[in-house]
């Protein structure tokens, strides 16, 4: 309900993370916000303004990454000149938030601006740019030798991060996840267990079940 949005907004300035937390998930909801409510100039401007104002100073890295990610729904042309303002974060979760946000525009011209995160430091950074510009399939013999040299690493974290990227593009290397699923490191055998499920593999989904039980 579009009337609900100006309380939403309202909600984003509540003490309580967890409430800023679910106002920017409710946002994300609306799917037809950029048909719907941005008709109405001040109502768009009330939208954009605030969105930035807490962004600037929140504390919590989850909510201001479910707030980036509204600005996807955001036809606005100043948002992407904000996002990639963004990008200059120096909070690497913030960035890879960022570069997701980027890939959900679909626009072949936001590879320019992703592509040179492919080598950035922070390994989430590298992996959600390779989910963004997965979409675009001349891209793809490059990201798998990216991938491919995040799982040669022998930093847990690289190989994490490759696992979770291969689950997003949903990349069907198989024998390569399932042979994850017996490493002595306990996390990367859950990331390529949740890799699995979200390549429809039912033994992803036997492991993480008797994980849970």
């Amino acid at each position: 309900d579009c009337d609900s949005l100006p309380d939403i907004l309202e909600a984003l300035y509540d003490e309580n993370a967890d409430v800023r937390l679910a106002a920017a998930h409710a946002l994300m909801n609306f799917s037809d916000i950029g048909d719907r409510f941005y008709s109405q100039a001040f109502s768009r401007y009330r939208m954009v303004e605030t969105l930035k104002e807490i962004f600037r100073h929140e504390t919590s890295s989850a909510v201001r990454g479910a707030i980036i990610q509204v600005f996807s729904l955001i036809r606005q042309p100043d948002t992407v000149s904000y996002l990639l303002d963004v990008l200059k974060e120096q909070d690497g979760s913030v960035r890879a938030y960022c570069i997701y946000t980027l890939g959900l525009f679909h626009d072949p011209n936001t590879a320019y601006y992703i592509s040179p995160y492919l080598s950035d430091q922070d390994v989430h950074v590298r992996s959600n740019a390779i989910v963004a510009m997965w979409q675009f399939a001349k891209y793809h013999p490059a990201l798998k030798l990216q991938i491919k040299k995040m799982l040669d690493s022998q930093d847990p974290a690289e190989i994490r991060a490759a696992l979770y990227a291969m689950g997003e593009i949903n990349l069907n290397w198989q024998d390569k996840l399932k042979q994850l699923l017996d490493s002595d490191d306990e996390s990367i055998a859950f990331e390529a267990a949740f890799a699995l499920t979200k390549i429809g593999d039912t033994i992803g989904f036997q492991v993480l079940i008797d994980h849970l039980v």
